[in-house]
């Protein structure tokens, strides 16, 4: 059986070669991991979150070119947002933020959008605080 060659956008690439916010936070407020258990990528995400806001974020991955640079692009996009801000994050614009996923990829970016989430709410239950109300229909 022949495998198809997977073409990703520059931008997959760029951040392929040079993730951004790469690595283990030390004195993070939060940090979640999330698998797929069909491609065995992975994502741990970690904020560090003062007044309701992240003001940094990084991550570990596991993964192709697809699962480092969706999580990279993600981090960049929830640094500075609110709580709510960043779980609203979907997984359909993290696909958009890196220019676009091979259709067997998309789940690198439901994994990075479902450790965002799913930190938040880590953090809002460790702090004893509501966390906003997300769809995750996405």
């Amino acid at each position: 059986m022949r495998e198809e060659a997977v073409h990703y956008s520059d931008t997959v690439i760029e951040h392929f070669k040079n993730p951004r916010n790469a690595g283990e936070m030390i004195d993070a407020s939060v940090n979640y991991f999330v698998t797929n258990p069909i491609s065995g990528d992975s994502i741990q995400i970690f904020l560090h979150i003062e007044n309701n806001l992240i003001d940094r974020a990084s991550f570990l991955t596991t993964g192709g070119p697809a699962s480092i640079a969706t999580a990279s692009v993600a981090t960049e996009l929830i640094t500075g947002c609110t709580l709510e801000k960043a779980t609203a994050i979907t997984r359909q614009e993290l696909v958009e933020a890196v220019g676009g996923l091979p259709p067997a990829k998309i789940q690198c970016s439901v994994i990075a959008a479902a450790a965002i989430r799913n930190a938040v709410a880590k953090w809002h239950r460790a702090h004893s605080t509501t966390p906003p109300e997300v769809s995750t229909d996405e």
